[in-house]
């Protein structure tokens, strides 16, 4: 059972337990992601605002859910390299903020994304560090594929 908690750091809110202990376990988040989490979560703060984490790692039933099939995202790594936060009460201009000061760790040659967008399932920030094969473990490995759909592979 899920038990709320709304456990706050400065500008990040994990709204239950679970999340809690996923964002706060190093098997179970890369500490690359959770680093620039607490410092976009800085920032939000310092405009009087907060941004709730809504997912870290996902199970492959969640991403078929989401997305219809099990797709290759940091989400389905362990320790995962992606954290979604809600974006409800921060405002455009305070996102456009967030990315733009973001922006400052594209700058070191490797690709750290924060991307602003809604894949069905509400409006969100998705925050992502590279792979690295010495830290994160791919679970879609398993994912299978039958012929049909774009490039002759269909997942399901």
């Amino acid at each position: 059972m899920i038990q709320d908690l709304r456990i706050k750091y400065f500008g990040i809110c994990l709204p239950t337990i679970d999340l809690y202990e996923e964002f706060s376990d190093y098997r179970r988040i890369d500490p690359r992601v959770r680093m620039r989490a607490l410092e976009l979560g800085l920032l939000i703060h310092s405009f009087g605002c907060q941004l709730q984490v809504v997912s870290i790692g996902r199970s492959r039933e969640s991403n078929i859910r989401i997305y219809g099939y099990d797709k290759k995202t940091g989400h389905r790594e362990l320790p995962a390299r992606a954290i979604d936060f809600s974006v409800k009460g921060v405002g455009l201009k305070r996102i456009i903020e967030l990315k733009n000061y973001h922006s400052i760790f594209l700058d070191d040659g490797r690709y750290y994304s924060l991307i602003h967008h809604d894949v069905g399932h509400g409006d969100h920030l998705h925050l992502q560090v590279p792979y690295n094969k010495n830290i994160n473990k791919i679970l879609w490995d398993n994912v299978k594929f039958k012929k049909g759909g774009s490039h002759g592979r269909k997942r399901y």
